[in-house]
């Protein structure tokens, strides 16, 4: 979604990469896009003529030297830089997709072939993982150069006149989004816009105080932390808005790329999470799967189900199945109604952080596994796959049920289905609470926010809770919530802990570096800010952030 810049006395801001100099990018431009003049030496020996053959003939598919307006060549050259470090530092893992077709029509044919010198140049790191209609190429600050983005105030009028093109075609596209969705969407993104409006950062100095202090894992994930700062300080209720709305419905605000440790300093007053959240919608489909989608059956495994005494729980709610007037099987598989039972409880995780606990895994470790090799996994299979193997044993018919919504022309197609499911109850979820008169709440994919304002006060989480609960049980789901309250001090302590433990933190990553490939995949991970450690009940935590 487009958004101006802040202007002041005229002056519009610029990212920049500190001590890089235009001349030298200008120069890897014209040899890294345009016909060089090859010089032959002489008598070279076969290796040297091999490598001359290479040169010879990557020349050959360069287009020929043209004549350039060198200043403006470098205003589009500095203006591609500010996109592209405005961009990356506003992603939580530095990675940045750019609208190729507004670069084009702001900056010519010299938008690829700046692209290209900036890669050669070690300046950026590129994704050309790309599909046509489903996303463009992506783009990273390199390491060496995340940590030297800085900003300044600028007049130039050339770059005033890119950054106006630039939001115009923006602002294009973004109405033109905003007039095929239909009215109910409309509406409900109107009322989000204007509820964003009212976040901000309600502990400023203890905020600054947390960013200028905490160790950083890496040079992306502290250039994302300030910048977000830097959001919210400047924000003056007039650019906070819905950035995106993905294919699967899902919201993408300035909230949802806050990282977890600011929402202590943020003006919240609670947020409400379901627990186990994706494998209790996956109930949804294992309703739809048996034909038998009956609140009276599901309310019996709920109220009837125990742990302790599984054969004679199951039998007995099977005996109420087969004689219930509305069922349309006689039992189900047991391990189906503890399927329903543990993840309508909330207790699906904890069951299976137990299950491995002897192997020192945390909850959040065994929740990102059990994702990527279950409900996710385009395999269908457990080779290699710890987790789905003991995920099959325990539930065998729910794991055969899974794969079947897994066709083999699509096999990502369950993932997609349970995001779109959430995010339709969600939205109905936002839209039932706009309806209660002054409740500021706005949604982080699974979970609901409320802010702290003069107007909601009056609103409990029990309140929230009832709403959730109305709007899951119009699809026959049991939500259990969490509740979460957020204030500075424990930020503070937790960053007291981190810094007393700061050397057994960087032991940590030192020895992902020399460790296995798993663990070296983690070292990717923190290094570009896609997850953070901490230190926490004598041991290290390893978080999304």
């Amino acid at each position: 979604m487009a958004k101006t810049y802040k202007e002041k006395d005229g002056k519009i801001i610029l990212f920049y990469i500190k001590e890089l100099d235009m001349n030298q990018v200008l120069k890897k431009f014209r040899e890294v896009n345009y016909k060089q003049e090859i010089h032959i030496p002489n008598n070279p020996t076969p290796i040297q003529m091999s490598f001359l053959k290479e040169d010879i003939k990557r020349n050959e598919l360069k287009d020929n030297l043209i004549d350039k307006d060198e200043d403006k060549l470098k205003k589009k050259i500095e203006f591609l830089i500010h996109i592209l470090c405005k961009r990356c530092i506003n992603n939580k893992y530095g990675w940045a997709r750019l609208n190729a077709s507004a670069m084009q029509k702001v900056l010519g044919n010299d938008y690829k072939k700046i692209i290209n010198a900036l890669q050669y140049m070690n300046i950026i790191n590129v994704d050309n993982r790309y599909s046509i209609g489903r996303h463009s190429m992506a783009y990273q600050i390199t390491k060496d150069y995340i940590n030297r983005v800085g900003k300044y105030y600028t007049t130039h009028l050339t770059l005033i006149k890119y950054r106006d093109e630039m939001d115009h075609l923006l602002e294009k596209e973004y109405i033109k989004f905003y007039n095929t969705l239909p009215i109910e969407k409309k509406n409900l993104c109107d009322s989000y816009n204007r509820i964003l409006k009212n976040l901000k950062f309600k502990y400023i100095n203890e905020a600054t105080e947390y960013i200028n202090t905490r160790p950083y894992m890496s040079n992306f994930q502290k250039a994302y932390y300030y910048n977000i700062l830097d959001k919210y300080i400047e924000h003056n209720n007039d650019d906070f808005r819905i950035q995106s709305i993905d294919d699967n419905d899902r919201i993408y605000s300035i909230l949802s790329s806050t990282p977890k440790p600011f929402k202590d300093f943020l003006n919240i007053k609670f947020s409400i999470d379901i627990k186990n959240s994706h494998p209790l919608l996956f109930n949804y489909f294992i309703y739809d799967y048996y034909k038998f989608i009956n609140k009276d059956i599901i309310n019996y495994i709920l109220y009837h189900y125990q742990y302790d005494y599984t054969t004679k729980s199951i039998n007995q709610i099977n005996r109420y199945i087969k004689n219930h007037k509305n069922a349309k099987l006689d039992k189900l598989p047991k391990d189906i109604i503890k399927y329903i039972y543990s993840t309508s409880m909330g207790v699906f995780w904890d069951d299976f952080t137990e299950l491995f606990k002897a192997d020192g895994l945390e909850r959040k470790d065994v929740k990102i596994t059990l994702f990527r090799e279950v409900f996710y996994s385009k395999s269908k299979t457990t080779l290699h796959k710890k987790f789905a193997k003991t995920f099959k044993k325990i539930y065998p018919t729910v794991y055969r049920i899974i794969n079947e919504h897994k066709p083999n022309d699509d096999r990502t197609k369950l993932s997609h289905e349970m995001m779109k499911l959430e995010s339709d109850i969600f939205h109905k979820i936002l839209t039932n609470l706009y309806k209660k008169r002054g409740c500021d709440a706005l949604s982080i994919h699974d979970a609901i926010v409320i802010l702290d304002t003069d107007k909601v006060n009056r609103y409990t989480p029990d309140d929230i809770e009832k709403v959730i609960e109305k709007v899951y049980d119009e699809y026959n789901l049991s939500p259990t919530c969490s509740i979460e309250f957020f204030e500075p001090n424990r930020r503070k302590t937790q960053l007291d802990m981190d810094k007393s433990h700061q050397g057994d933190l960087f032991k940590f990553t030192d020895n992902l570096s020399v460790s296995d490939s798993d663990d070296k995949e983690l070292l990717r991970k923190l290094e570009e800010g896609e997850v953070d450690i901490y230190y926490n009940n004598g041991g290290i935590v390893v978080d999304e952030v």
